[in-house]
């Protein structure tokens, strides 16, 4: 009969031991469902609030000023890892027109002989006489030093 005890008793010992680790393993696990609950939560959020903010101007194209606060890092679209390679595609120098003024694309429009008059992609409203001197109220745009080619640059500051 005592042997039956002992044995009860160090069963009963070994199962409050063995409950003990589960009951420490249910709450790592609870913690964890816990913490990716409050990061799925917040990715939601930032996925919620890109591209809908009311922090607009012109040049983000409508996007959001402020970008996700995702831990997430990724690489911007068409972005090359070296220096000196450009975002995108429309950032790349081009040959342009200097000296010349286009009433749809604005001050030293790319193409040899891109003007006003010769413009093939002109915008509605298009006013064929427009000139440097006499804009009649077409696109103002001045393109950034980074736009010309760098042989043109040299020229154009001259």
């Amino acid at each position: 009969m005592q042997a039956t005890t002992e044995s009860a008793a160090t069963m009963a010992s070994t199962m409050t031991k063995e409950l003990k680790k589960k009951d420490d393993q249910i709450e790592r696990l609870t913690t964890q469902m816990t913490e990716l609950t409050k990061a799925i939560a917040s990715l939601k959020q930032n996925n919620n609030n890109r591209g809908r903010g009311t922090n607009r101007d012109s040049n983000n194209r409508g996007r959001s000023a402020s970008r996700s606060n995702s831990p997430v890092k990724r690489k911007p679209r068409g972005a090359k890892g070296q220096e000196g390679h450009y975002k995108r595609l429309n950032d790349k120098p081009k040959l342009r027109n200097i000296g010349a003024y286009c009433w749809s694309h604005g001050y030293d429009p790319v193409g040899a002989d891109h003007c006003s008059k010769t413009c093939t992609h002109p915008k509605p409203g298009h006013r064929t006489s427009a000139k440097i001197g006499n804009t009649k109220g077409g696109d103002e745009f001045k393109p950034p030093k980074a736009r010309y080619l760098t042989e043109q640059w040299a020229s154009k500051k001259k």
